[in-house]
């Protein structure tokens, strides 16, 4: 038996998702190795991990989605891994975050912020073209 599910419906299961997370936020921390001061709001999973999920760069506006961040949430959703279905969710958690911080994020970022390159990947503009790098 086949149904047919609503984006409404899915973002609506993913932004409860993302409420039951009980994320820490963070803001302005000092960076480890640089000792500088950066300007943004960190979402830290409560599981007491270093790094963030989620980044809100105040500085630029853009926000820095976590690759597992969005593989989770693609699993969640029952989605198959592909480019349309990665918009969707990236453009979901950016939804989430405006509203959590009551902001209009204009720019997103992927990023695997595991990795030594914590800034990276592709970068959208999301009134432009979803799928438009810049």
């Amino acid at each position: 038996m086949k149904f047919i599910i609503k984006e409404g419906q899915i973002e609506r299961m993913l932004f409860k998702y993302l409420d039951s997370q009980d994320f820490e936020q963070h803001k302005n921390i000092i960076h480890n190795e640089t000792k500088t001061l950066r300007s943004a709001i960190y979402f830290f999973t409560p599981k007491g991990s270093e790094t963030s999920v989620i980044r809100y760069n105040r500085w630029d506006g853009s926000l820095i989605i976590d690759t597992d961040l969005i593989d989770e949430l693609l699993i969640v959703a029952g989605m198959e891994e592909d480019g349309e279905n990665n918009v969707f969710i990236d453009l979901t958690i950016s939804e989430w975050v405006e509203e959590k911080l009551n902001i209009k994020i204009p720019v997103y970022k992927i990023a695997d912020v595991s990795s030594s390159s914590y800034i990276g990947g592709p970068v959208f503009d999301r009134f432009n073209n979803a799928n438009k790098k810049i």
